[in-house]
């Protein structure tokens, strides 16, 4: 089951960050796949009454598969795949980890030293990503020597290619890099209940705590499992999770225009994805707003399906063209003054406490967006 469950994340985390729909497709089929083998699995301890079973059972009925890629109507024809460094690395790292550790061997074959150029340009890429978010000054050392003991690979391999394989490695690997990837994670396909007992201590995190966009990022989970809530639960638990899915796209939405909008203005301000994303998320508060008044003469199953598609869609977006411009261009300590502020703002909204099992109105939504203003304003 360990195998299978680093399997079914490995492959949901590729389909999530994967640009290419048909590649992103793939990825999600092997995680339905992986997913399949461990009901099955759960199904085996439960009859076999291993101890533990039913809370395995619990957290694998949690999982839930990454969202569907759909490219947007106005983006340009994607590139090769072939050439795509972001498709190489999933590429690279689904094969990689369905073969033994013995190693790499290149063939004589011209596909054996494409294959290598491919395997130094993927190694290459995830040392570049783990230069990029190490935040221990003692370490980031040891990823800068590996980045370029890889970078040396690299070359060497271009240069095999190039001498018996009669191509130039540009024609595989393209050229450049995007911006480094986050290999960032909470865990995002457990369940938004898990019980405390089953999260690992992470010290770290509570001495420093989570900068801004791990906290957005977390919202986006959290957002797509209440939809699901919403979408297919009774009456009263429906009503209480879309109460908590109003509350939580307000707060999320006004923090990025408080916080992440303008600092991207700043850094590019000939860039058009603010107005994009701004467009995208005045849409969503208009299907919000559709929705709060369906729940209110009981047709929630009405809305839920076409907010849920605009809110995954808007994450995507985020999660692949703002965020990483972000952690690029902000430094770790700033970015964790930000998340601290998003926390201010979730304990202010919590004093409300919990929304009762009833449809939520457009007052209790007004007054979530007046305690996160304050909350930001004295920040």
């Amino acid at each position: 089951m360990d195998r299978e469950w680093a399997a079914f994340d490995l492959a949901g985390w590729a389909a999530r960050n994967e640009c290419e729909p048909d590649r992103s497709t793939a990825y999600r089929q092997e995680a339905w796949q992986h997913l399949e083998r461990l009901h099955r699995y759960t199904g085996f301890g439960a009859r076999a009454r291993l101890p533990g079973a039913d809370q395995i059972a619990d957290e694998v009925q949690g999982l839930s598969l990454p969202p569907v890629v759909t490219a947007p109507a106005d983006s340009r024809p994607p590139s090769a795949p072939v050439t795509q460094p972001l498709s190489l690395l999933h590429d690279w790292m689904m094969h990689a980890a369905g073969r033994s550790a013995a190693g790499f061997r290149a063939g004589s074959s011209d596909a054996g030293w494409a294959a290598l150029v491919v395997n130094e340009s993927a190694n290459c890429y995830l040392y570049y990503g783990f230069l990029a978010e190490e935040d221990d000054r003692r370490l980031r050392p040891v990823w800068e020597l590996q980045l370029q003991m890889r970078l040396t690979r690299l070359h060497a391999a271009s240069d095999l290619l190039r001498r018996y394989g009669g191509r130039d490695p540009q024609e595989v690997i393209g050229e450049g890099l995007p911006e480094p990837l986050s290999l960032r994670t909470d865990r995002s396909s457990l369940p938004a209940d898990e019980p405390d007992a089953l999260r690992p201590p992470d010290r770290d995190q509570d001495r420093k705590g989570p900068d801004v966009l791990e906290l957005l990022t977390g919202h986006h989970d959290r957002m797509k499992r209440l939809c699901g809530r919403a979408a297919r639960s009774a009456r009263d638990d429906a009503y209480v999770a879309f109460g908590e899915l109003a509350r939580l796209i307000t707060l999320h939405e006004i923090a990025e225009e408080q916080m992440l909008h303008p600092l991207v203005r700043r850094l590019r301000p000939d860039d058009q994805l603010v107005d994009h994303l701004l467009d995208e998320e005045s849409r969503i508060s208009d299907a919000l707003s559709d929705a709060v008044r369906a729940a209110a003469h009981g047709h929630l199953d009405d809305t839920i399906g076409g907010l849920r598609e605009m809110v995954t869609a808007h994450a995507r977006c985020e999660e692949h063209h703002e965020f990483p411009q972000l952690r690029s261009s902000v430094p770790v300590p700033e970015r964790r003054e930000m998340g601290r502020a998003v926390r201010a703002a979730e304990a202010a909204d919590a004093e409300a406490g919990p929304p009762d099992p009833e449809p939520v109105g457009p007052r209790a939504l007004a007054q979530t967006v007046e305690r996160v203003r304050d909350a930001f304003a004295g920040r």
